[in-house]
């Protein structure tokens, strides 16, 4: 639709010291009915339109004339319910709201538990904008001070992912900010860019290629880094646990980051099966020669939904076969398959009944402190014996007596060693803790 663009402001000043200003710079009255903000100008919107300018230029006086024209266009609002979560918020389904907070800069698992009146502005105004989007499709979208709030590093990442909702949604969406970095993550269709004068331009552009990745090979590098990488992260990560055990017990294989920049925004690590202690008997040998673990996978929030996860994959040579990933996070969004990852039977996926029993006799007072303890260990066992069963059947390996034989022997002496470990820690490693396996085959 093309617009015929003019329009002016009118100012009543009625007060006493609306007056005084009036009398000492000499403003008349029709100086003040009819002052115009915009001189004629003739624009198209696009379906993403950019308005920019310097505060003061008539960035929301157009905003508003344009909601003239399209009574039904969507406002997206600043006033926020803040006696929610934020995932609660979107008023979605678990998966889904996942999936959309992430798209906004707001997945990470400590974050989405606070009640919104902890958040800072920045991304209240990121929450009501996700929850705008959510609800709306085939529409127009109007958004006033768009990304103002939020620092210019996630406002880049959160604009490229609106501009692909707008797009797969058929939203029409016209925002305005003093900020001019945006034009190339938000890949807008038509720029108008207002001076003081209120004097605007226009640039389009119908040939946006709108899929391509947001950052181009030369800003961001994926390299191996070190375990310092890791730690800068470990706070985003929802399981903590277990971290001491994966770093110190020789299973750390290597570490995978991305860079933009010199800014570390994401991080992998990529661990081994089994101990490397275990790699003199030929089976571990083989089994950790062949398969790698992705075990942790963070990026930072900032970054999240823009395409890192894929990129961070483990660095192998040809002799590696198969990529393990397991994940709580998969559970509800099915994230590994764009990275090829098909999603399997998780290796603990089956109820493992000494933990059952552990936790119905733990109710009885008549239940001594030792059976329970044999329950736990036979609880921890079990997983182990399953993890290590899923990796051999992976490879399709037929095991010789010898062998068998020796499993079971390993077993025996995994199952002493947990005897002795304190109760808290042996719950945890008891536990079965609910997560999606994936799994990528190289060869």
């Amino acid at each position: 639709m093309l617009y015929n663009v003019q329009f002016s402001q009118s100012h009543l000043l009625k007060s006493p010291q609306g007056q005084e200003i009036q009398r000492l710079f000499g403003i008349t009255e029709e100086e003040l009915t009819d002052q115009v903000v915009v001189p004629p100008s003739e624009i198209q919107l696009g379906q993403i339109t950019y308005i920019t300018g310097l505060s003061g230029s008539g960035k929301s006086t157009l905003l508003r004339q344009i909601q003239k024209k399209h009574t039904d266009a969507f406002w997206v609002k600043r006033e926020i319910d803040e006696s929610l979560t934020p995932i609660e918020f979107l008023g979605a389904e678990t998966s889904e709201a996942l999936s959309w907070l992430t798209r906004f800069g707001l997945g990470e698992a400590f974050l989405m538990l606070k009640p919104v009146y902890q958040l800072s502005d920045g991304q209240k105004f990121r929450l009501q904008l996700a929850k705008s989007m959510y609800q709306q499709q085939n529409c127009m979208i109007l958004c006033d001070e768009f990304l103002s709030l939020v620092d210019r590093q996630t406002s880049q990442v959160i604009a490229y992912n609106v501009q692909k909702i707008c797009r797969r949604q058929n939203i029409q969406l016209v925002v305005a900010t003093a900020h001019r970095d945006l034009q190339s993550s938000l890949i807008p269709d038509v720029v108008i860019r207002m001076d003081l004068n209120g004097v605007l331009s226009v640039d389009e552009d119908k040939g946006v290629n709108w899929q391509a990745p947001l950052f181009s090979k030369e800003d961001l590098k994926i390299e191996r880094g070190e375990i310092d990488d890791y730690f800068q992260f470990q706070r985003f990560h929802y399981s903590k646990g277990d971290d001491d055990k994966l770093i110190r017990s020789d299973l750390l294989d290597h570490v995978v980051v991305a860079r933009y920049g010199e800014l570390t925004i994401g991080v992998a690590l990529i661990t081994k099966p089994f101990p490397k202690t275990l790699e003199s008997i030929p089976l571990f040998a083989e089994i950790n020669q062949s398969i790698k673990v992705s075990e942790r996978v963070v990026i930072h929030p900032s970054f999240r939904g823009c395409g890192i996860t894929k990129l961070l994959q483990p660095m192998v040579s040809g002799e590696v076969k198969y990529i393990f990933s397991q994940s709580a996070f998969g559970l509800k969004v099915n994230f590994k398959s764009v990275s090829q990852f098909q999603e399997v039977e998780h290796p603990n996926k089956k109820r493992n009944e000494p933990w059952q029993e552990y936790l119905h006799k733990s109710e009885h007072e008549n239940v001594t402190e030792k059976e329970l303890q044999s329950l736990l260990v036979q609880a921890a066992v079990l997983k182990r014996k399953r993890y290590l069963h899923f990796f051999i059947q992976l490879l399709k390996k037929e095991l010789a007596d010898h062998e068998v034989q020796f499993v079971d022997l390993l077993l025996s002496h995994v199952q002493r060693d947990l005897q002795n470990w304190p109760e808290a820690q042996l719950i945890e490693e008891a536990r079965p803790f609910p997560m999606a396996a994936f799994l990528k085959k190289l060869l």
